[in-house]
């Protein structure tokens, strides 16, 4: 007797992610499209067209969020304007990527069997997430520029000295430790740099110019027509040299962002890449069961907003409550 052919079902997270960039008459087609190629058992999610496109938006996030136990949406949300009339905890699938989602790795410190859920939803129409995390920092500084996506090189390279310049004023604050300051200073050297920027997908070693172009795990398809230039090959970057490297990773990462310096007193801070939508004073929150650390902003009703994710930055605990 044969074996029963196994099915590969997609992840509902990333294939939601991938819509966004995506065309669609309907707005709820970019979350109802997808559900033939994740695992019904696991989903209690079902195409519903009764349901508003600002309802459907929101059952998608509590649903990834309560079935995985896991925040990792939250890379998707770039709303803190609450645009759409949507909580800045559910991605705004309607208008297109700010910035492209960095890519996913090991996810931090996942919920173990039996443990009580660190996410729980509350007010009306249950539009409030309730979180437990780590409050790691505050925003102390920002840098002022932003690469553009067709930014030609010359500008590519003033950008990144700027951000150079920007990242070595960290050095100047008298409260930053000792073996801090060796960790802000290894951004004057390339290697290190494009470690940095290319979120550690690309380990920053000189390679020949003949080298076979250098994968990375990325999917960049899924934000293409907003973040890459035309001309790339979307499975690879193509190994020149250091310094087109630097205009690469530019380019994916640091489209939509800005470089921060946390606040650097009692509490450990760092370099950071953070939304362009970023602000002085925000923090940044570390949360079970996500990749990277992800920028709060405190607002009038005692709550939060969700402005995107940050990169670079490593620990208090509390609770938040963000709308």
């Amino acid at each position: 007797m044969g074996r029963t052919p196994t099915t590969g079902f997609k992840d509902l997270r990333d294939l939601i992610f991938h819509t966004r960039a995506c065309k669609a008459t309907d707005p709820r087609d970019k979350v109802f499209s997808v559900l033939g190629l994740v695992d019904p058992d696991s989903w209690e999610l079902k195409a519903d067209y009764r349901l508003s496109i600002w309802e459907t938006f929101l059952a998608a996030a509590q649903c990834l969020i309560s079935k995985k136990q896991s925040l990792d949406v939250l890379s998707g949300c770039q709303n803190p304007e609450r645009l759409n009339g949507l909580p800045s905890w559910v991605p705004n699938l309607v208008d297109g990527w700010k910035a492209r989602p960095f890519t996913r790795q090991h996810l931090w410190k996942e919920l173990a069997i039996g443990e009580d859920p660190d996410f729980t939803f509350g007010g009306e129409r249950n539009t409030i997430l309730l979180a437990r995390g780590h409050r790691l920092d505050y925003i102390s500084t920002l840098s002022d520029d932003t690469p553009d996506q067709d930014a030609t090189i010359e500008k590519l390279d003033t950008l990144s000295a700027n951000w150079r310049a920007f990242a070595a004023t960290a050095l100047d604050n008298p409260q930053i430790e000792f073996m801090d300051k060796i960790s802000v200073d290894k951004y004057k050297e390339d290697g290190p740099w494009i470690q940095f920027l290319s979120i550690q997908t690309d380990r920053g070693k000189p390679l020949p110019k003949t080298a076979t172009p250098l994968k990375t795990h990325a999917n960049y398809r899924m934000a293409k027509s907003l973040l890459l230039p035309k001309d790339e090959d979307e499975w690879a970057i193509k190994v020149v040299g250091v310094k087109n490297r630097v205009h690469e990773h530019l380019r994916k990462s640091g489209v939509g962002r800005r470089l921060g310096i946390t606040k650097m007193g009692p509490d450990k801070g760092s370099v950071v890449l953070v939304p362009a939508d970023s602000a002085v004073g925000d923090e940044i929150w570390l949360f079970r069961g996500t990749s990277f650390p992800y920028v709060l902003r405190k607002v009038k009703d005692g709550g939060y907003v969700v402005v995107g994710e940050a990169c670079e930055c490593l620990t208090p605990s509390s609770q938040t409550r963000f709308c």
